[in-house]
């Protein structure tokens, strides 16, 4: 072999390489780009059905509170709070009604659309939402985290029927029922 003919040789297995290489990129990047679209593609799925049923719910619990408005209001003593609560749950029940009524892709754009042109009253509005959450897990929270909200103390009583105060009888004493210091009443 003439080094001209190894010169040619080798220049052509380099552009055959070359050509192999970038069609296997091309390749793997066409099944890159169809792999992340697939993906893609079953993400938003699986958000847009969670979020279905999170409005599913949120309506639903709309409508529960409906019922429990008209039912205070069943109950009222008075005809303006009885009128006042037929109203509230009256926008209670058409607001649940609209939410299961539009798709999330709706809401979302609705949502965007008023940011976009009310943006103070937008920030205001999660703001203000943002609280109204916040109290409410930190009472849920405290409602199930606290031991004396499920399970109140029985206060002592006397003998003659007045609260007890209890006393401890000694600092020596260290004994009682359940361990707890002896006590006398006043």
């Amino acid at each position: 072999m003439t080094r001209e003919t190894l010169k040619q040789t080798v220049k052509d297995a380099a552009r055959t390489t070359r050509a192999a290489g970038a069609d296997a990129l091309k390749a793997a990047k066409d099944e890159a780009t169809k792999t992340a679209s697939s993906a893609a593609k079953t993400l938003r799925a699986e958000a847009v059905e969670r979020a279905e049923h999170g409005k599913a719910q949120l309506s639903n619990q709309g409508m529960r509170l409906n019922d429990a408005l008209l039912h205070r209001a069943d109950n009222a003593d008075y005809e303006i709070e009885r009128r006042v609560l037929n109203v509230v749950a009256g926008s209670v029940a058409e607001l649940s009604e609209d939410l299961r009524s539009r798709s999330v892709s709706s809401i979302i754009d609705e949502t965007e659309r008023f940011a976009r042109t009310h943006p103070g009253a937008f920030v205001a509005g999660a703001a203000i939402a943002g609280f109204a959450l916040a109290r409410f897990a930190r009472a849920s929270g405290r409602q199930y985290n606290n031991p004396a909200t499920e399970y109140p103390v029985p206060v002592p009583v006397s003998t003659s029927g007045e609260p007890a105060v209890p006393v401890v009888s000694g600092a020596q004493n260290s004994g009682g029922q359940y361990g707890a210091p002896e006590t006398e009443t006043r």
